[in-house]
């Protein structure tokens, strides 16, 4: 898991990363979204939410694009972290 710290509009990472929630595009935290709504949740699940091809593309986009807003649990399902969760809240 990567740990995220909400404080005001930047998330903050165990990186040296910085994320606005304005740097976010629209269609990211929409996914995003759907993480914290769905979890835990898979790769099929949400490449059928998604209407992507396959799991792969959602491991790719994940990993790619939200890497310090999820994890995988013990399961190996995916969920939201923390900081995740607070931003999709305050962008509502």
């Amino acid at each position: 898991m990567v740990p995220c710290v909400r404080s005001d509009v930047v998330v903050a990472t165990s990186g040296d990363k910085e994320r606005r929630s304005s740097e976010l595009p629209p269609e990211d935290l929409a996914r995003l979204s759907d993480i914290v709504t769905m979890q835990p949740t898979s790769n099929g699940e949400l490449a059928s939410r998604w209407n992507l091809d396959s799991g792969k593309d959602v491991h790719r986009y994940l990993t790619t694009t939200l890497k310090e807003f999820f994890y995988r649990d013990e399961t190996v399902r995916i969920r939201a972290t923390k900081g995740a969760e607070e931003l999709v809240a305050s962008s509502s």
